[in-house]
């Protein structure tokens, strides 16, 4: 009876063996699966890190467009600047050269009528102050109305930029917690 006993108790062991066997295989099988799953997940992670480095080096180069844009409307308002100064200072020796040439003239003409009628003299110079006063008015409004014209228009350039500027981050902004929201979302799932 020994010998049965023995071999009772050796299957006895066998049993539990198996049993052991079978708890590690599959405890072995799970930690396989959490394997995949993680492999999975950090996979989907890269692909993730990926397409957000996309986005971000697009709105980096969006960013810089938009300040390169800055700069040549910058650059257009000192040329803007510089042109109308130009023109004012061509306006102005243009002015004072008609004005001495009038000069000239009045004298002469001043001279010559003078013996004639002091009062049509009068006159003359009054009229001719008029006219002066009419050309340098026209001028300066005429430097005035462009000058406004480009500060309207390059205010409306920038603040175009501006609105272009904030949707673009906000749109940016969005799309970054959508995506650390379905990160997180996969990452706890």
């Amino acid at each position: 009876m020994s010998n049965l006993k023995k071999f009772e108790e050796t299957l006895g062991s066998l049993d539990l063996e198996v049993n052991r066997l079978n708890a590690v295989s599959q405890a072995y099988k799970k930690l396989e699966d959490l394997v995949e799953s993680y492999d999975t997940i950090i996979d989907k992670l890269k692909e993730n890190n990926t397409t957000f480095i996309k986005i971000k080096d697009e709105q980096n180069k969006h960013l810089n467009s938009i300040e390169d844009n800055f700069k040549k409307i910058n650059k257009s308002i000192h040329q803007a600047s510089l042109e109308l100064n130009s023109t004012l200072e061509d306006k102005i020796d243009t002015i004072r050269k008609e004005n001495k040439e009038f000069y000239r003239d009045l004298e002469s003409t001043i001279k010559i009528k003078l013996d004639d009628n002091k009062s049509q003299i009068k006159q003359l110079i009054e009229s001719e102050r008029l006219q002066l006063k009419q050309i340098i008015e026209t001028t300066v409004k005429q430097s005035e109305e462009k000058i406004n014209s480009n500060i309207v228009t390059h205010s409306e350039l920038q603040t175009k930029a501006m609105n272009t500027l904030k949707w673009s981050i906000w749109i940016i902004g969005f799309i970054s917690i959508i995506l650390l929201a379905l990160i997180t979302f996969k990452t706890f799932q």
